[in-house]
Protein backbone atom coordinates (compact mmCIF):
# COMPACT_ATOMS: atom_id res chain seq x y z
CA UNK A 1 0.00 0.00 0.00
CA UNK A 2 1.44 3.39 -0.94
CA UNK A 3 1.74 6.47 1.30
CA UNK A 4 -1.59 7.84 0.05
CA UNK A 5 -3.51 4.88 1.35
CA UNK A 6 -4.22 3.50 -2.11
CA UNK A 7 -4.23 -0.27 -2.54
CA UNK A 8 -2.07 -1.50 -5.47
CA UNK A 9 -3.87 -3.65 -8.00
CA UNK A 10 -3.74 -7.37 -7.24
CA UNK A 11 -2.77 -6.88 -3.59
CA UNK A 12 -5.29 -8.10 -1.00
CA UNK A 13 -6.39 -5.53 1.54
CA UNK A 14 -5.72 -6.34 5.20
CA UNK A 15 -6.14 -2.84 6.65
CA UNK A 16 -8.57 -0.32 5.18
CA UNK A 17 -7.06 2.26 2.90
CA UNK A 18 -8.25 5.82 2.62
CA UNK A 19 -10.77 4.91 -0.10
CA UNK A 20 -12.29 2.22 2.16
CA UNK A 21 -12.46 4.58 5.13
CA UNK A 22 -14.26 7.19 3.05
CA UNK A 23 -16.80 4.58 1.83
CA UNK A 24 -17.39 3.29 5.34
CA UNK A 25 -17.82 6.83 6.62
CA UNK A 26 -20.37 7.60 3.94
CA UNK A 27 -22.26 4.39 4.65
CA UNK A 28 -22.31 5.08 8.39
CA UNK A 29 -23.46 8.61 7.73
CA UNK A 30 -26.35 7.32 5.60
CA UNK A 31 -27.30 4.85 8.34
CA UNK A 32 -27.26 7.52 11.03
CA UNK A 33 -29.31 9.82 8.79
CA UNK A 34 -31.85 7.05 8.16
CA UNK A 35 -32.15 6.25 11.87
CA UNK A 36 -32.43 9.94 12.70
CA UNK A 37 -35.24 10.32 10.19
CA UNK A 38 -37.04 7.28 11.62
CA UNK A 39 -36.64 8.50 15.18
CA UNK A 40 -37.89 11.92 14.18
CA UNK A 41 -40.97 10.36 12.64
CA UNK A 42 -41.83 7.88 15.38
CA UNK A 43 -40.10 9.09 18.49
CA UNK A 44 -38.68 12.59 18.64
CA UNK A 45 -41.94 14.37 17.82
CA UNK A 46 -44.55 13.82 20.50
CA UNK A 47 -47.21 15.85 22.26
CA UNK A 48 -46.01 17.78 25.30
CA UNK A 49 -49.23 17.24 27.24
CA UNK A 50 -48.92 14.07 29.32
CA UNK A 51 -52.69 13.53 29.42
CA UNK A 52 -52.80 13.75 25.63
CA UNK A 53 -49.94 11.27 25.29
CA UNK A 54 -51.63 8.85 27.68
CA UNK A 55 -54.91 9.03 25.77
CA UNK A 56 -53.21 8.42 22.42
CA UNK A 57 -51.11 5.57 23.85
CA UNK A 58 -54.28 4.00 25.24
CA UNK A 59 -55.94 4.17 21.83
CA UNK A 60 -52.87 2.76 20.12
CA UNK A 61 -52.78 -0.08 22.66
CA UNK A 62 -56.28 -1.09 21.55
CA UNK A 63 -55.13 -0.73 17.96
CA UNK A 64 -52.16 -3.00 18.69
CA UNK A 65 -54.39 -5.61 20.34
CA UNK A 66 -56.75 -5.57 17.36
CA UNK A 67 -53.89 -5.97 14.92
CA UNK A 68 -52.32 -8.86 16.80
CA UNK A 69 -55.64 -10.66 17.24
CA UNK A 70 -56.43 -10.26 13.54
CA UNK A 71 -52.94 -11.53 12.70
CA UNK A 72 -53.49 -14.69 14.77
CA UNK A 73 -56.91 -15.25 13.23
CA UNK A 74 -55.57 -14.88 9.69
CA UNK A 75 -52.64 -17.20 10.40
CA UNK A 76 -55.02 -19.77 11.88
CA UNK A 77 -57.20 -19.64 8.77
CA UNK A 78 -54.10 -20.03 6.58
CA UNK A 79 -53.41 -23.32 8.35
CA UNK A 80 -56.96 -24.64 8.51
CA UNK A 81 -58.73 -23.54 5.33
CA UNK A 82 -60.16 -26.41 3.25
CA UNK A 83 -62.32 -26.90 0.19
CA UNK A 84 -62.13 -26.15 -3.53
CA UNK A 85 -60.79 -22.61 -2.89
CA UNK A 86 -57.93 -23.90 -0.73
CA UNK A 87 -55.05 -22.78 -2.97
CA UNK A 88 -56.40 -19.28 -3.49
CA UNK A 89 -57.27 -18.62 0.14
CA UNK A 90 -54.21 -20.37 1.57
CA UNK A 91 -51.91 -18.03 -0.36
CA UNK A 92 -54.05 -14.94 0.21
CA UNK A 93 -54.19 -15.53 3.96
CA UNK A 94 -50.40 -15.94 4.03
CA UNK A 95 -49.91 -12.55 2.36
CA UNK A 96 -52.35 -10.95 4.77
CA UNK A 97 -50.96 -12.40 7.99
CA UNK A 98 -47.42 -11.47 6.90
CA UNK A 99 -48.51 -7.88 6.33
CA UNK A 100 -50.26 -7.78 9.71
CA UNK A 101 -47.21 -9.19 11.49
CA UNK A 102 -45.03 -6.45 9.99
CA UNK A 103 -47.59 -3.84 11.08
CA UNK A 104 -47.37 -4.73 14.77
CA UNK A 105 -43.92 -3.23 15.45
CA UNK A 106 -44.56 0.36 14.26
CA UNK A 107 -47.65 0.63 16.47
CA UNK A 108 -45.83 -0.72 19.54
CA UNK A 109 -42.84 1.55 18.90
CA UNK A 110 -45.09 4.59 18.63
CA UNK A 111 -46.61 3.74 22.02
CA UNK A 112 -43.10 3.56 23.48
CA UNK A 113 -42.17 6.85 21.81
CA UNK A 114 -45.09 8.45 23.62
CA UNK A 115 -43.55 7.31 26.89
CA UNK A 116 -45.85 4.40 27.72
CA UNK A 117 -45.33 0.63 27.81
CA UNK A 118 -46.72 -1.37 24.89
CA UNK A 119 -49.05 -4.27 25.81
CA UNK A 120 -47.64 -7.64 24.81
CA UNK A 121 -49.44 -10.47 26.61
CA UNK A 122 -52.44 -12.56 25.55
CA UNK A 123 -54.26 -11.43 28.70
CA UNK A 124 -53.76 -7.78 27.79
CA UNK A 125 -54.72 -8.32 24.16
CA UNK A 126 -57.85 -10.19 25.27
CA UNK A 127 -58.95 -7.22 27.41
CA UNK A 128 -58.09 -4.54 24.85
CA UNK A 129 -59.10 -6.07 21.53
CA UNK A 130 -62.48 -5.34 19.93
CA UNK A 131 -62.12 -8.48 17.78
CA UNK A 132 -63.38 -11.84 18.96
CA UNK A 133 -60.90 -14.67 19.34
CA UNK A 134 -60.62 -17.17 16.50
CA UNK A 135 -63.19 -20.02 16.69
CA UNK A 136 -61.79 -23.23 18.15
CA UNK A 137 -63.39 -25.30 15.39
CA UNK A 138 -62.26 -24.08 11.95
CA UNK A 139 -65.23 -22.53 10.09
CA UNK A 140 -65.99 -23.07 6.41
CA UNK A 141 -63.83 -21.22 3.90
CA UNK A 142 -66.33 -18.47 3.10
CA UNK A 143 -67.12 -18.02 6.79
CA UNK A 144 -63.40 -17.43 7.30
CA UNK A 145 -63.55 -14.68 4.69
CA UNK A 146 -66.56 -13.08 6.43
CA UNK A 147 -64.78 -13.17 9.79
CA UNK A 148 -61.73 -11.46 8.30
CA UNK A 149 -63.88 -8.79 6.64
CA UNK A 150 -65.41 -8.01 10.05
CA UNK A 151 -61.93 -8.01 11.61
CA UNK A 152 -60.42 -5.51 9.19
CA UNK A 153 -63.46 -3.25 9.51
CA UNK A 154 -63.12 -3.42 13.32
CA UNK A 155 -59.45 -2.44 13.19
CA UNK A 156 -60.33 0.47 10.90
CA UNK A 157 -62.98 1.67 13.38
CA UNK A 158 -60.47 1.54 16.23
CA UNK A 159 -57.98 3.57 14.18
CA UNK A 160 -60.58 6.21 13.31
CA UNK A 161 -61.36 6.62 17.00
CA UNK A 162 -57.77 7.71 17.68
CA UNK A 163 -57.69 10.46 15.03
CA UNK A 164 -59.48 13.09 17.16
CA UNK A 165 -57.01 12.50 20.00
CA UNK A 166 -54.02 12.84 17.69
CA UNK A 167 -55.47 15.95 16.03
CA UNK A 168 -56.16 17.63 19.37
CA UNK A 169 -52.60 16.96 20.55
CA UNK A 170 -51.00 17.87 17.20
CA UNK A 171 -49.50 14.38 17.02
CA UNK A 172 -48.65 14.18 13.33
CA UNK A 173 -46.56 10.97 13.49
CA UNK A 174 -49.47 9.05 15.02
CA UNK A 175 -51.93 10.53 12.50
CA UNK A 176 -49.59 9.55 9.65
CA UNK A 177 -49.26 6.00 10.97
CA UNK A 178 -53.03 5.65 11.33
CA UNK A 179 -53.63 6.99 7.82
CA UNK A 180 -51.29 4.40 6.30
CA UNK A 181 -52.88 1.55 8.22
CA UNK A 182 -56.43 2.65 7.41
CA UNK A 183 -55.66 2.42 3.71
CA UNK A 184 -54.37 -1.14 4.11
CA UNK A 185 -57.34 -2.38 6.15
CA UNK A 186 -59.95 -0.78 3.91
CA UNK A 187 -58.34 -2.24 0.80
CA UNK A 188 -58.05 -5.71 2.34
CA UNK A 189 -61.68 -5.65 3.48
CA UNK A 190 -62.74 -4.65 -0.05
CA UNK A 191 -60.77 -7.53 -1.61
CA UNK A 192 -62.28 -10.04 0.81
CA UNK A 193 -65.80 -8.71 0.24
CA UNK A 194 -65.25 -9.15 -3.49
CA UNK A 195 -64.80 -12.87 -2.93
CA UNK A 196 -68.14 -13.05 -1.14
CA UNK A 197 -69.87 -11.05 -3.90
CA UNK A 198 -68.42 -13.34 -6.57
CA UNK A 199 -69.72 -16.34 -4.64
CA UNK A 200 -73.19 -14.81 -4.43
CA UNK A 201 -73.18 -14.08 -8.18
CA UNK A 202 -72.25 -17.67 -8.96
CA UNK A 203 -74.96 -18.99 -6.66
CA UNK A 204 -77.53 -16.73 -8.30
CA UNK A 205 -76.42 -17.87 -11.75
CA UNK A 206 -76.62 -21.52 -10.65
CA UNK A 207 -80.11 -21.01 -9.24
CA UNK A 208 -81.21 -19.27 -12.45
CA UNK A 209 -79.79 -22.10 -14.54
CA UNK A 210 -81.49 -24.66 -12.30
CA UNK A 211 -84.83 -22.85 -12.64
CA UNK A 212 -84.50 -22.80 -16.43
CA UNK A 213 -83.70 -26.50 -16.51
CA UNK A 214 -86.71 -27.24 -14.31
CA UNK A 215 -88.95 -25.16 -16.59
CA UNK A 216 -87.69 -26.94 -19.68
CA UNK A 217 -88.20 -30.31 -18.00
CA UNK A 218 -91.74 -29.34 -16.99
CA UNK A 219 -92.55 -28.23 -20.55
CA UNK A 220 -91.23 -31.47 -22.02
CA UNK A 221 -93.23 -33.50 -19.51
CA UNK A 222 -96.37 -31.58 -20.45
CA UNK A 223 -95.76 -32.14 -24.18
CA UNK A 224 -95.18 -35.86 -23.62
CA UNK A 225 -98.36 -36.20 -21.60
CA UNK A 226 -100.40 -34.34 -24.21
CA UNK A 227 -99.06 -36.44 -27.11
CA UNK A 228 -99.89 -39.63 -25.23
CA UNK A 229 -103.43 -38.49 -24.56
CA UNK A 230 -106.28 -39.81 -26.79
CA UNK A 231 -108.06 -36.49 -26.57
CA UNK A 232 -107.40 -33.98 -29.35
CA UNK A 233 -105.92 -30.58 -28.52
CA UNK A 234 -108.27 -27.95 -27.11
CA UNK A 235 -108.43 -25.93 -30.34
CA UNK A 236 -109.54 -29.00 -32.27
CA UNK A 237 -112.20 -29.85 -29.70
CA UNK A 238 -113.50 -26.32 -29.94
CA UNK A 239 -114.14 -26.88 -33.65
Amino acid sequence: MDSGGRRPLGQPSVYPGAWQKRSASAANGATVSSLSSRNKKHGATRPRDEAGRAAIAGGLSKRLADTYTLYLTTHNFHWNVTGPTFNTLHLMFMEQYTELWNAVDPVAERIRALGHPAPGSYAQFGRLSSIKDVPESPPAALDMVRILVDGHEAVARTARGIFPLAAKAGDEPTADLLTQRLGVHEQTAWMLRSLLELRRERQAAAQSSSSMCFGQLLFKSFESARSASTLPPVWQRAQ
